[in-house]
């Protein structure tokens, strides 16, 4: 059991309210089963997000675990965690990506992979457009001869 005289009251509250988190959006998983996400208010929405990313920040590489994983190991801060974990809560990285969430550090991390995520997509888009103007120019080069 966790006691805020011993790990601190900032990190006994945010722990707890990464738990309430959890336990409210394992309730909501029901609701999104039989109904769907579309039926749940903005508020369930944003639990619902938000503990995915959660989840997935859960996964902070550890350096023992380096071996088995293949992804180097980082070692962050407790209060950088806490930091984290309350701005994921409180929805300041409501419009990154889920993905941008696994196997990071702290939230320089998430913010880096988030933009490198964005980028590639970008990448991505461009060279699809190109090779869409490429397939055209081909058609119209075809009809003309």
């Amino acid at each position: 059991m966790m006691m805020p005289d011993v790990v601190g009251l900032e990190h006994f509250n945010t722990t707890q309210n990464c738990v309430k988190h959890m336990i409210k959006n394992n309730s909501l998983a029901d609701i999104i089963s039989i109904l769907g996400i579309d039926e749940l208010s903005e508020a369930d929405k944003n639990i619902v997000y938000r503990s995915k990313k959660m989840e997935k920040f859960f996964s902070q590489p550890f350096a023992v675990a380096e071996v088995f994983l293949n992804v180097p190991g980082k070692l962050v801060e407790l209060k950088e965690t806490i930091k984290s974990f309350k701005a994921i809560m409180d929805g300041e990285f409501d419009n990154f990506s889920d993905t941008a969430f696994y196997f990071v550090g702290g939230s320089q991390d998430v913010i880096d992979k988030n933009k490198k995520i964005a980028d590639d997509a970008e990448k991505m888009r461009l060279r699809q457009l190109k090779q869409e103007q490429e397939r055209n120019k081909t058609k119209e080069a075809s009809v003309k001869a």
